[in-house]
């Protein structure tokens, strides 16, 4: 492993001073592409976490293992302290996150002290630099330059193109892999869960986005349908149960006055859109291909809700949140500290279930109290609200798509978060952090006065770079 650490450690450094000389520059913007770009290419090569090898996106060391998303975040993180330094000010999102995190890192000494085991403290611990580091990596960065058609532009197609590709492949688990030095095992046109669920928290982005933009491009809109439906390439419920959050909230935001204010295409052309998508939802879920056949996305439908395996999943987490009930029961306002002890059998088999609880608000409560979720849920009620702050009155169309977008992705990871384990999984958590700062800045930017309209910007014109506050 020592062969291998030497070269990490030397493009590590490489990586630190590009990052650094963006930060000099000004160009905020490509730390957050460099580490969003490292989270989409680890769902993509390596659909579940739990099958990673020890490689480049798993390095060992010390008896410890990192995450290539850490190590890449916590780079983004040096660079902007070396050059800037420690924060100027904080913002309600800012105070309300730094508070969560000190009070769950909080709950990781209490844990230590109740004699839980150190390495589940730990591994639990790091939600503090995915949830804190990703609302840090967006402060100071320039909202308008997160929707310029460079940043949303020929990435955006291929991954939709990628996603149709891989369609197929995922749902008959024709799973390619390949091995590359350093990088053991990659997956090729695969679709996990997890991605399928980043895919849709992208998709109504870009759509969102590129319906508020002056000059629109369909290439976007055809890139994000893949996207969206991917989530029906497997059977997790919970990614299928994001999608319909998402929906609904999509819904929800076209039913207010700022929808018609926004949203530059004309009403008879969504009207007609929104009925053909619900045509080809009930033409999947109800119409029979040949007697007794159903289409593809219809049985993984079924799978994902109907099958016995699924039955029997739904059992488990039903004895989980029993336990969780107990543990809530005993200590209900600090809680019992990070790495609680957990155990519950798999009802027919030998595996024992032993982390997580497959519930945000059960994983927050058992671990940091009653204060713990009271914080958490301060945190992202602030951050919604400068996200539907920049949705009614940003300048920008764009950075007010990207707002309300930011915030409907936002809720349809809490959604999937009450089934599946949201903190424990470093991609997820990272993306929920980004999310909630890239509402932020653009909240704060309305309340500055700093909201410019750059919609008119010709291509070849850089925005003019926003006096900020590195850490604002």
């Amino acid at each position: 492993m020592l062969v291998l650490l030497l070269p990490l450690a030397l493009a590590a450094y490489l990586v630190w001073q590009r990052f650094v000389a963006w930060e000099r520059a000004g160009r905020r913007e490509l730390l957050v592409a460099a580490v969003f770009g490292v989270i989409l290419v680890d769902l993509i090569v390596y659909p579940s976490q739990n099958d990673t090898p020890d490689g480049l996106f798993k390095i060992a060391a010390g008896g410890q293992s990192f995450r290539l998303t850490e190590v890449v975040l916590v780079l983004a993180l040096l660079a902007r302290f070396v050059v800037h330094g420690g924060p100027k000010r904080l913002t309600g999102v800012g105070l309300s996150v730094t508070a969560f995190c000190t009070w769950y890192a909080l709950s990781g000494v209490f844990g230590v002290f109740n004699d839980n085991p150190v390495e589940d403290v730990l591994f639990q611990g790091k939600a503090i630099l995915y949830l804190g580091g990703g609302v840090a990596l967006l402060a100071g960065v320039d909202p308008g330059r997160l929707v310029t058609r460079q940043a949303l532009g020929t990435w955006f197609v291929a991954l939709g193109g990628y996603a149709l590709l891989a369609f197929p492949l995922t749902y008959s688990e024709n799973n390619l892999r390949v091995t590359l030095p350093g990088a053991p095992d990659l997956a090729v046109l695969g679709l996990g869960a997890d991605l399928s669920s980043v895919l849709v928290v992208i998709g109504v982005l870009g759509l969102l986005v590129e319906g508020c933009r002056r000059q629109r491009r369909a290439l976007i809109g055809l890139a994000a349908l893949p996207m969206l439906l991917s989530v029906f390439s497997s059977t997790q419920r919970a990614a299928m149960i994001g999608l319909a959050v998402s929906l609904v909230g999509v819904v929800v935001v076209a039913l207010g006055p700022t929808w018609r204010r926004r949203l530059r295409t004309p009403p008879t052309t969504v009207f007609l859109a929104l009925v053909a998508l619900a045509a080809l939802a009930v033409g999947v879920a109800l119409v029979e291909v040949r007697k007794g056949e159903r289409l593809p996305v219809a049985t993984a439908y079924e799978q994902a809700f109907e099958s016995t395996g699924k039955q029997q999943s739904a059992d488990l987490r039903v004895l989980l949140w029993r336990q969780a009930d107990e543990l809530v029961a005993e200590r209900p306002w600090l809680g019992h500290g990070l790495g609680v002890p957990l155990e519950v059998r798999v009802p027919q088999t030998n595996r024992v279930i032993d982390s997580g609880f497959h519930n945000i608000a059960y994983d927050l409560v058992t671990r940091s109290g009653m204060v713990g979720l009271a914080l958490f849920a301060l945190a992202v009620a602030i951050a919604a609200r400068e996200g539907h702050l920049a949705w009614r009155r940003h300048a920008d169309g764009r950075v007010a798509a990207l707002a309300v977008a930011c915030l409907i992705g936002a809720v349809s990871l809490l959604a999937k978060g009450m089934f599946e384990d949201i903190f424990e999984k470093h991609r997820l958590a990272t993306l929920l952090g980004m999310l909630l700062g890239a509402m932020a800045v653009a909240g704060e930017a309305v309340r500055q006065h700093r909201d410019k309209d750059e919609d008119g910007v010709p291509l070849d014109v850089e925005p003019a770079l926003a006096e900020v506050p590195a850490w604002s």
